[in-house]
């Protein structure tokens, strides 16, 4: 639901996201169990806002440590994905 509903949402959701994930380890694997890793992609490739593109470019550079622990993304060969 991250890219359905407006951009101000999508910017706030990418927001919250990044907030979640900045505050603690805990966060970070809150995230990444939601299976946030291919909404944040797509949100990167959509025709959002830049300010919601960069919260998600943040999201998943913060993120990236915690993809090796995650089967179906370590699967993909996340090493891979270069983030601008």
């Amino acid at each position: 639901m991250v890219l359905k509903v407006s951009d101000q949402a999508t910017e706030c959701t990418a927001g919250t996201l990044l907030a979640i994930s900045s505050s603690s380890q805990t966060g970070q694997e809150a995230v990444v169990q939601a299976d946030i890793f291919t909404q944040m992609l797509l949100l990167i490739q959509s025709d959002c806002t830049e300010r919601a593109k960069r919260k998600a470019m943040e999201l998943l550079k913060l993120l990236r440590s915690s993809w090796s622990n995650d089967p179906c993304i370590s699967e993909y060969g996340h090493a891979d994905v270069v983030l601008f």
